[in-house]
């Protein structure tokens, strides 16, 4: 008679059991039953090849996403580092510009001057100091600057000059003479004034721009040999960085004063003014009062960089936990309509958000903030294409490798790349 045992739930014969099996038989109910001292050892035999390549795979997994996550700290790294060494390098907004911050500069500029005024055949110039006091400035819109303060000029005593500024870039001009002091062998004269003017900032590194106010200053006499010079000993220090000529208590909100600073700047007319006398359009130096001031960054990135930060997260996690598995997409409730529901979504606030920040700052260009906003359209169209692929096309190898492991990889680094590329054109 044939003897059947069993083994664990199966039924099998004796002779087809392995040899290394130790048997042990006992009669339980009637019926003969095999357990195995090996048991889990033939478990771990059986299943060793396929557990190696799990856990090979597992490794190659965990190398991908190191080095995934590597390249995208790294791009984020420099662009922290380029948007840093752009803050620590001096602003181009003297381009163009002499500065004048020390009586020997002025000493220089006025002999250089002479001889260009000897030159053009004007005769000898008569220099006027003018000084400049700032008490407010305030931004009414991202080109319109409202700025109130006291201005003054010293005159030679008895000269018969015309007396008073025109301030060139105000579209609205209010001076009132607050004093009259004679002083010696000088008149001083100063003014309290108030005017809007409007200036081409340039935001194209919002929220990391610095801009530069500058209070353009003209003589009222045109025809005459009449030249600006600052009233450097009117300050008890002129360097840049001591702010010279900002009131103690100024506050320009969302902004910080770097420096204030003269300068000199030669202007290339295309008019005469219509005054004959002039022998060509007229090439003439002026003063500037300048006011250099850096965007404090917290408040925009708060409220205008977290929105589409989370946005880009929000979308990599669906794009990470869908997946073409039916049952692992059962467990996170991730159907396509959803992701791509949740797509729309992003894509909608998305572009209220961009809209919002267009219309605060109106600036003619790029932005460097907008970028988040750009970055995320072609993301968000890409991820809906994948996942879209993924349900109707499940016979495409390149989208369902390791169920489409390689785009959620790149991710991330392409996003950096492409932060870094715009951060290093724009700054």
């Amino acid at each position: 008679m044939a003897l059947s045992v069993r083994a664990g739930s199966a039924l099998i014969r004796p002779e087809r059991l392995p040899k290394e099996w130790a048997i042990e038989t006992r009669i339980l109910d009637g019926r003969f039953q095999i357990a195995s001292r090996w048991r889990k050892s033939w478990f771990l035999s059986h299943n060793h090849g396929k557990i190696e390549r799990n856990i090979e795979n597992m490794k190659k997994r965990s190398t991908a996403w190191f080095l995934s996550i590597s390249v995208t700290v790294i791009c984020l790294a420099l662009v922290v580092f380029w948007i840093y060494r752009s803050y620590a390098t001096p602003p181009a907004t003297r381009a163009g510009h002499t500065v004048l911050t020390t009586p020997a500069e002025v000493t220089a500029f006025t002999a250089d001057y002479d001889q260009f005024a000897a030159d053009a055949g004007w005769g000898e110039p008569i220099y006027i100091p003018t000084g400049m006091f700032i008490q407010s400035i305030e931004f009414t819109g991202p080109y319109n600057v409202r700025a109130t303060g006291y201005i003054w000029q010293r005159y030679p005593a008895g000269a018969n000059l015309a007396q008073g500024v025109v301030l060139p870039e105000a579209e609205r001009q209010d001076l009132t003479e607050v004093y009259r002091v004679r002083q010696g062998d000088e008149e001083l004269v100063g003014w309290y004034f108030v005017v809007n003017m409007r200036q081409p900032f340039d935001y194209r590194r919002y929220p990391f721009d610095r801009q530069d106010v500058r209070f353009r200053i003209w003589y009222t006499d045109f025809e005459g040999n009449i030249e600006l010079v600052p009233d450097l000993a009117a300050y008890t220090e002129a360097t840049p960085a001591r702010n010279p000529g900002i009131d103690e208590d100024f506050l320009l909100e969302g902004w910080d004063v770097t420096e204030t600073f003269f300068s000199v700047k030669d202007i290339d007319y295309n008019s005469n003014f219509g005054f004959q006398s002039w022998s060509e359009a007229g090439i003439d130096r002026e003063l500037f009062f300048n006011v250099s001031i850096e965007r404090d960054v917290i408040t925009p990135l708060l409220t205008q960089g977290v929105s589409p930060t989370v946005v880009f997260f929000l979308v990599f996690v669906t794009f990470l936990f869908f997946s073409k598995d039916h049952e692992r997409r059962g467990v996170f409730g991730l159907s396509w309509n959803g992701v791509i529901g949740l797509l729309s979504g992003s894509f909608f606030a998305t572009l209220v958000a961009q809209a919002g920040l267009r219309n605060q700052i109106k600036s003619d260009g790029f932005v460097f903030l907008e970028s988040l906003h750009i970055l995320l359209y072609p993301t968000i169209l890409i991820v809906a294409i994948i996942t879209t692929l993924m349900v109707a096309a499940p016979h495409r190898k390149e989208v369902h490798q390791a169920d489409g492991l390689l785009p959620r990889l790149l991710y991330w680094p392409l996003i950096g790349l492409a932060l870094l590329l715009v951060t290093m054109v724009l700054f």
